[in-house]
């Protein structure tokens, strides 16, 4: 932990090795982030419309949109993680996709202003997934644009929209707000005195 904390940006590559393999395995990338405390819960639903990409291995079937949510470690936005990734549907390029509901921490850290990124892809069996485009925001333009449709772009081509169909916050008081509120708790207590509960010093009885 004191590595990591005292690496550059919180960041460790390091080798993967096995003890039976004198080569190297690979590596790993460990990043370490300050998650803020926040009960809030993001609600919100997209949808999408695409310019397929029919010239996939020529084959039909190659549109299978999903969306990936990714947030910036930090507010330069240089730097994103995936926090988020949607189930895909099958051969479509106007995809309806459900209702999610995820924590605020989750998706934004807690901060509003925070950048966040949302790719969209096909989903391509056995191999490399295909990236439709992305768009760059934050989870505070997004709850003031409404429902609205933003464009989404690939090496500087457009390649599509993501529409906003909603998207809401959900204020989840702690419960020691609750109690600071004024709010009163009752507490009941009960014993059973049933016979066949058996013997408190029997292993096999109910209140051993």
């Amino acid at each position: 932990m004191g590595k990591i904390m005292g690496a550059n940006k919180q960041t460790v590559v390091a080798d993967l090795e096995m003890d039976s393999a004198h080569t190297n395995r690979g590596k790993i990338v460990v990043r370490l982030n300050c998650v803020n405390t926040n009960n809030d819960d993001l609600i919100f639903k997209f949808k999408a419309n695409l310019i397929p990409k029919t010239g996939f291995l020529c084959c039909r079937g190659s549109n299978n949109p999903y969306y990936v949510i990714s947030r910036a470690r930090d507010s330069t936005g240089q730097d994103f993680m995936r926090v988020f990734e949607s189930s895909h549907l099958n051969d479509t390029t106007e995809p309806n996709f459900k209702v999610e509901k995820l924590k605020l921490t989750k998706v934004c850290n807690g901060d509003k202003e925070l950048p966040i990124r949302i790719s969209l892809y096909s989903k391509i069996p056995q191999a490399t997934d295909l990236l439709y485009g992305e768009m760059e925001t934050t989870v505070s333009k997004l709850l003031i644009g409404g429902a609205r449709s933003y464009e989404i772009t690939a090496q500087g081509r457009r390649e599509g929209t993501l529409i906003v169909d909603k998207i809401e916050t959900f204020e989840r008081p702690p419960f020691t707000d609750y109690l600071r509120s004024g709010w009163g708790i009752n507490t009941s207590f009960a014993i059973d005195f049933t016979a066949s509960n058996g013997e408190i010093f029997e292993r096999d009885s109910l209140h051993f």
